[in-house]
């Protein structure tokens, strides 16, 4: 867990019971078992230039896991995209930050409400 986190004093023993306890319930740890596995075989970035629908990615600057660089990669493989680089957080800007994560989202949310919503529907009727 420190790894994953800018900040160390947020991984408490009682955060990691937590976390330990929902990621081995059965249902939760086949969900965490299937997404590895799927990681694995398909490459998130080899699919990243098929999308076409405005996007936000919100990175942690102090990410040890997937380090800002990736992040620039993968903004440059979006079309329509926009990277968000918070300061004093490492993997998981949502949980270790998460009132600037919610700021960040929300002002891109407003900012790109006009382009979002001028995306032709997909099939379904579904944006």
């Amino acid at each position: 867990m420190e790894e994953v986190f800018y900040r160390p004093d947020l991984v408490t023993p009682e955060w990691v019971e937590s976390v330990r306890r929902t990621v081995t319930a059965p249902a939760s740890a086949l969900r965490v078992l299937r997404f590895a596995r799927a990681a694995k075989r398909h490459s998130v970035e080899g699919r990243l230039e098929a999308i076409r629908v405005p996007t936000l990615l919100v990175w942690g600057r102090n990410d040890r896991s997937t380090p800002p660089p990736v992040a620039e990669r993968f903004r440059s493989l979006i079309a329509d995209s926009e990277l968000a680089l918070l300061s004093a957080c490492g993997h998981a800007p949502m949980l270790e930050r998460p009132e600037v994560f919610a700021a960040v989202v929300a002002e891109w949310l407003s900012a790109t409400r006009p382009r979002r919503e001028a995306r032709p529907a997909l099939a379904g009727g579904l944006r």
